[in-house]
């Protein structure tokens, strides 16, 4: 496990673009504050070639999400600071993360708390303890998915969107848009 802020610079520096999900490489942000179990899915992703960054504090999940650009987010709801849920929410809320996988791995049990946060926008929720094949097996599905389709004005909120087009005109905010949605 690397400490977020040094892990994000060193991949840039010794990668110098992040890999497609196609190359079976993952960067995974884990917000937890159990450092043992944070050690033990990092342990269980490295032999797939996954990179897990942990995060311990529900108030520096968003930061760190930003700040790496992952192909997928593991949450748990119990956290100081920011609750899971909250993270979830804040983060859909961003055209960055609306389409970025998120997995719930908690210790919470019920069906309404599973229900809550499907519809808050997790991918998928998953109780502990868990069986470690079938989290890879999870994590796997859902690095697979394709993101689904979006339009280049989804790509930015509404209001950065307003002021790109007043910035460079409907022409110009178009074809950079156009070239957001392929990249």
């Amino acid at each position: 496990i690397s400490a977020p802020r040094r892990f994000c610079r060193l991949h840039e520096r010794n990668c110098g673009l992040l890999l497609p999900r196609a190359c079976k490489m993952a960067t995974i942000v884990m917000v937890d504050d159990d450092e043992l179990l944070c050690a033990i899915v990092a342990r269980t992703l490295a032999p797939l070639g996954h990179t897990v960054v942990a995060v311990r504090d529900g108030d520096d999940a968003v930061d760190v999400l930003w700040e790496c650009g992952p192909d997928l987010a593991i949450l748990d709801c119990a956290l100081p600071g920011k609750t899971g849920l909250a993270i979830l929410r804040e983060i859909r809320q961003s055209a960055m993360f609306q389409t970025l996988p998120v997995l719930i791995l908690t210790a919470r049990r019920s069906e309404w708390h599973a229900k809550l946060a499907m519809e808050a926008g997790a991918n998928d929720y998953v109780r502990k303890p868990f069986n470690p094949g079938a989290l890879i097996d999870k994590i796997e599905q859902l690095l697979a998915t394709p993101p689904p389709p979006t339009d280049g004005a989804s790509l930015i909120d509404m209001a950065r969107l307003a002021d790109l087009r007043a910035a460079v005109g409907y022409a110009q905010a178009d074809t950079l848009l156009a070239m957001m949605a392929t990249d």
